[in-house]
């Protein structure tokens, strides 16, 4: 009896211990941290064993396991995690990851939050991890590796950024946004890099959208957007914050300083060797309710920094060493500042030219050589209030003060104090996001190189807007709609937009709607639309968007997009008025908007009629219209031509030393040249800005015509595009365009031809009588004089006279009179809305432009600390002609870009190298004209965390290793080699 006791209490005790003993079933669902989507292929292993699995296409996973067993989930891209298993049985685990590349999220794409892998467009994110070791004077430097982007540098801190080629000087193409706010300078609407105020440690990415996107940003993001996006003090891990940086560092000597026009250079320009540059940064923030139990959280920081470098020396022989002080008034008219007074340009040569010394004025003028000096400092501020985990309220401002060269359409300006200002207001709660801000400039004392003009800019750019989501059919159908509302205030003080002054104001409004729906577990289709309306756009635009998405799993994303996109036409496109400079011969050239198009005069046979600044000359208002080969004002010039000619011939005589008195060339024009000419003809040219040549070619009359009023610009673009994660190493999109753009605006171009002389009829018109002349004994002596000053090769008011040396000056004399007449700018066919002859450069929309492109990028993790990458980037085209109009792409059809990151953790070293190639390329933009040579750039960047002091690192920048020294654009220096050395320190305190 005790035996069978004793067996039973055995075997009952064995099965107890079997029941503590055994293996635990455990099950969960394995999910992204921030965007919450399942992860698949994620490896679960019991720690310290190989028993494990990998999760399913749902992120699920199954696995028995001992009980107070630990399990370790890995997964490429993310942090490791441990866990112990619980006596529930069910382990939900969510995951965060640390190679951002492969599972980065966006909000730019489709204004809601979600993987770069599912947002209906080609999209690249810059990570914070990225930027920490980049030292760079604008934001511009982080994304110029990006696959499709064009960053155009023009200097130590200016640059110009678009996206898939059409790149101007000046130019507000892309949408630039900070946290949802548009960044373009108000009034001008141009992406000035350097004035964006946010500091590099706010940054905590930077999302870039390639392809139009005016269904859900509306007016001006046709050609892509670009948005920083910034850190909240109350996501901090730390409850105070405190980085303090300071940079220097030198940019190499230039060999050669490019100029403009290498045959008449100006001054001999020598750039005097190594520049230093200085920055400093100071960045803090505090989350002041983290620990405590608040239904309220507040947080704030401020930050700020300061920028001083010397730029890369640059000449242009149209910017005057020294330059007259001067403005535009109400009227258009040029002003001088002379004596602390304004006086008109007419009324200051007026008195500086008669003999009366008391009537002499002092005009105030200024050294005018380029400034090598580029100095930038902002601050910002901001403050969040967390409402519940549910609601947020938020309050940014800043201020950013530049001074240093920006290239324009009109020629280089030289901004001194240039000021931005912003405030902006955010609220967010559930699915619902306001925001209302407000962008103020103050040109502070900027003026134009080229003629001394004063540039006032005090204007304003208001913008509320709303956005709510919604979700319908058991989340299946997402809804997003908005309404938006952007109000220019142009403020010039007439310096810019001249006699438009007091009727320039811009008023846009738009409202869309989108819609995603997922039809099952693979597909969602998509649809957009948005109306918008425009002040001086008469219809209402409409933007559509469509996307087919197709997921073959959760790592693979194939899509067929189509958009159409539009930009408005900013103020510079409907009222600007300003004067760039003049002709010797006193015709004005103006960069003018367009808002309600050109009307020109014809004669009856249909010919247009032209102005001149020398009907004063014969009694009459310039505002007069003269029918082209008009015999009285063909003479008036012919009469100039001989004056300059007579001057001319006297300066060879003097340089020469010949023995002829300066009185015989009087006597020569009164006896050997006609008093006048008929039958001659005139020729109509286009004034090109181009230094070597500064008007094309002969143009047709009867090709001149009206055109109309500048309108949207419209852009439609099919795009098949792939995404893709390969073995949980390769990171691969692949995107094939086509984009249509259809009355595309042209920068400022000249639409107003100049009248010429024509040589040809000139040298008919007189060559019988200076024949006769010559030959008639009366006038043997004056022939002998004419053989003596020009029968030889000469240079006569910069004509090249090719003297034959036969002995006979008469065919010379004839080639000179013809050439001299032929050379004389003397009227322009002007468009009925003005009152005077000036030469106008304008905006309009012309044809259609068809561009084919294809992107290839790719990252390959060889593990979790070493990444190299490639991208690929060709256009079809690089210049357009259509409507008898050549515009350039201003950008390269082919981009080649390589990188490779290593990190060494416990080492705290991280470096970065990245190669570019792109390919030459034309240029046709303002008065900049020419082409630009095949670049290379490679550029190194590299981080060190003081082994004894984690909190400080170390960074060393250099872009341009290699210190090739290469203009990235016509009229900017050739950039060199620049060097930034930063040590970094942050101040944690919990």
């Amino acid at each position: 009896m005790r035996y069978l006791f004793t067996t039973l209490f055995f075997l009952c005790f064995m099965s107890l211990q079997g029941v503590y003993a055994q293996d635990r079933q455990v099950s969960g669902t394995i999910t992204d941290d921030e965007t919450g989507e399942p992860l698949i292929g994620v490896n679960i292993v019991v720690k310290g064993t190989t028993t494990g699995t990998v999760s399913d296409f749902d992120g699920n996973y199954e696995l028995k396991v001992p009980t107070g067993a630990t399990l370790v989930y890995t997964f490429v891209g993310y942090d490791p995690l441990e866990m112990t298993v619980s006596t529930s049985g069910r382990m939900d685990v969510k995951l965060k990851a640390t190679t951002f590349e492969l599972n980065a999220t966006t909000v730019t794409a489709g204004r809601r939050k979600e993987r770069t892998l599912d947002a209906p467009a080609s999209i690249s994110v810059i990570e914070q991890k990225e930027i920490k070791n980049a030292i760079v004077t604008t934001p511009s430097d982080y994304v110029q590796n990006a696959s499709g982007v064009d960053v155009v540098k023009t200097g130590m801190m200016s640059a110009n950024i678009v996206v898939r080629g059409f790149n101007n000087i000046f130019s507000g193409s892309l949408l630039s946004l900070v946290d949802n706010r548009i960044t373009a300078v108000p009034s001008l609407r141009v992406n000035t890099q350097y004035m964006i105020s946010t500091n590099p440690g706010d940054i905590q990415r930077i999302e870039v959208l390639k392809g139009p996107a005016s269904a859900m940003y509306g007016p001006n993001s046709a050609n892509g957007v670009v948005h920083i996006i910034t850190e909240s003090p109350l996501d901090m891990k730390s409850r105070f914050r405190t980085t303090v940086s300071l940079a220097g560092g030198l940019r190499s000597k230039v060999d050669e300083v490019p100029i403009y026009d290498a045959a008449n250079p100006g001054v001999n320009v020598e750039d005097n060797g190594d520049k230093f540059a200085y920055m400093g940064s100071l960045r803090h923030a505090a989350n002041l309710t983290k620990g405590k139990n608040k239904k309220v959280e507040v947080g704030y920081k401020i930050s700020g920094k300061y920028f001083l470098g010397n730029e890369w020396r640059y000449r242009d022989p149209f910017e005057p060493l020294r330059v007259a002080r001067s403005r535009q008034s109400a009227e258009g008219n040029k002003v001088f500042l002379t004596d602390g007074t304004e006086m008109l340009e007419t009324e200051v040569l007026a008195l500086l030219s008669d003999t009366i010394t008391s009537n002499d004025v002092l005009v105030d003028s200024l050294d005018n050589a380029r400034p090598l000096e580029s100095k930038i400092y902002n601050m910002e501020g901001r403050l969040d209030f967390r409402f519940n985990k549910k609601a947020e309220l938020i309050f940014t401002g800043g201020v950013n003060s530049a001074s240093g060269v920006e290239l324009t359409g009109l020629g280089a300006g030289r901004a001194d104090d240039w000021r931005y200002m912003f405030g902006q207001v955010r609220f967010i709660w559930k699915d619902l996001f306001a925001q209302v801000y407000l962008n103020a400039s103050d040109a502070g004392g900027t003026y134009l190189l080229r003629d001394g003009n004063q540039i006032v800019d005090k204007s304003k750019f208001i913008t509320s807007q709303i956005q709510h989501t919604s979700t319908l059919a058991d989340d299946r159908l997402k809804l997003i709609y908005g309404f938006d509302a952007l109000l220019t205030r142009p403020n010039t003080e007439s310096t810019i937009n001249g006699r438009n002054e007091n009727d320039d104001n811009i008023n846009e409004f738009g409202a869309y709607l989108q819609g995603d729906f997922k039809i099952n577990e693979k597909f969602n289709i998509l649809a957009a639309l948005r109306a918008d309306k425009h002040t001086f756009v008469e219809d209402i635009f409409l933007s559509p968007r469509a996307a087919f998405i197709y997921k073959p799993n959760y790592n693979q994303t194939l899509r067929l997009t189509y958009n159409r996109a539009f930009s408005s036409p900013s103020a510079l496109n409907t009222s600007l008025d300003i004067l760039s400079g003049s002709f010797p011969t006193g015709i004005d050239v103006r960069g003018s908007g367009n808002r309600n198009g050109f009307q020109f005069s014809y004669n009856d046979a249909g010919l247009p009629q032209y102005r001149s600044p020398f009907a004063a000359l014969i009694g009459q208002n310039v505002s007069t219209y003269y029918n082209l080969g008009d015999n009285t004002m063909n003479n008036v010039v012919y009469n100039i031509a001989v004056g300059l000619l007579g001057d001319g011939l006297k300066q060879v005589i003097e340089d020469r030393n010949l023995p002829i008195p300066p009185a015989a060339v009087d006597s020569i024009i009164a006896n050997i040249l006609p008093s006048g000419v008929a039958n001659v003809e005139n020729l109509l040219r286009m004034f090109s800005g181009d230094a070597s040549a500064p008007f094309g070619g002969v143009l047709d009359p009867a090709s001149v015509k009206d055109f109309p009023a500048v309108k949207n610009s419209v852009t439609q673009t099919i795009e098949l595009g792939y995404k893709g994660i390969i073995n949980n190493r390769l990171a691969l999109t692949v995107d094939v365009y086509n984009t249509r753009i259809t009355d595309f605006v042209t920068p400022v171009v000249t639409r107003t031809p100049t009248v010429f002389l024509d040589g040809a009829s000139v040298a008919a018109a007189v060559a019988a009588e200076i024949t006769a002349n010559m030959n008639d004994p009366a006038n043997v002596g004056y022939r002998a004089l004419v053989t003596a000053a020009l029968d030889t090769a000469q240079v006569v008011q910069g004509i090249t006279v090719n003297g034959n040396s036969n002995g006979d000056g008469t065919e010379e004399l004839i080639t000179l009179i013809s050439a001299a007449c032929a050379q004389i700018p003397f009227g322009t066919v002007a468009p009925t809305f003005t009152n005077d002859p000036s030469v106008l450069l304008t905006y309009s929309n012309f044809g259609d432009v068809s561009l084919f492109g294809a992107e290839i990028g790719a990252s390959y993790f060889i593990n979790d600390n070493f990444k190299v990458g490639a991208n690929y980037a060709r256009v079809s085209d690089d210049e357009f002609e259509t409507d008898g109009i050549t515009i350039a792409l201003n950008a390269p059809k082919t981009k080649v870009g390589l990188s490779a990151n290593y990190t060494w953790p416990k080492a705290g070293l991280d470096v970065g190298v990245r190669y570019r190639w792109q390919q030459s390329f034309p240029v046709n933009s303002g008065v900049y004209s020419g082409v630009v040579d095949d670049l290379e750039f490679l550029d190194l960047n590299v981080g060190y965390a003081l082994p004894f002091s984690k909190n400080t690192q170390i960074a060393l920048s250099m872009q341009n290793v290699l210190d090739n020294q290469q203009q990235m654009f016509v009229g900017a220096p050739a950039l060199g080699r620049f060097t930034m050395l930063q040590i970094s320190h942050t101040f944690d305190s919990n």
